[in-house]
């Protein structure tokens, strides 16, 4: 009986350490392909930076996004850029 219990907390600490690491991990790497780049809007081309907020709660395939413009207000699938256009 001791010995279950000792595995079982063994096992507990090992999984919230690796549930963390994983978040973390993940974060970071989401943080790093947020700020990569910029997202164009297909209605007027306007080409902006997403928040954090807005890169978790963007629906997305691949590189392409479904948010909003602040530029005209339009809801669309905006495509990741990772060079400006002047």
């Amino acid at each position: 009986m001791v010995l279950s219990t000792t595995f079982f907390k063994k096992t507990k600490k090992y999984f919230e350490t690796t549930a963390l690491a994983a978040f973390a991990g993940l974060f970071y790497t989401g943080e790093v392909e947020r700020k990569a780049g910029y997202y164009k809007c297909e209605h007027c081309g306007h080409e902006q930076i997403i928040s954090t907020g807005t890169y978790m709660r963007a629906p997305h395939l691949g590189r392409t996004r479904y948010m909003k413009c602040p530029a005209c207000g339009k809801k669309s699938w905006q495509k990741k850029t990772l060079i400006k256009d002047d």
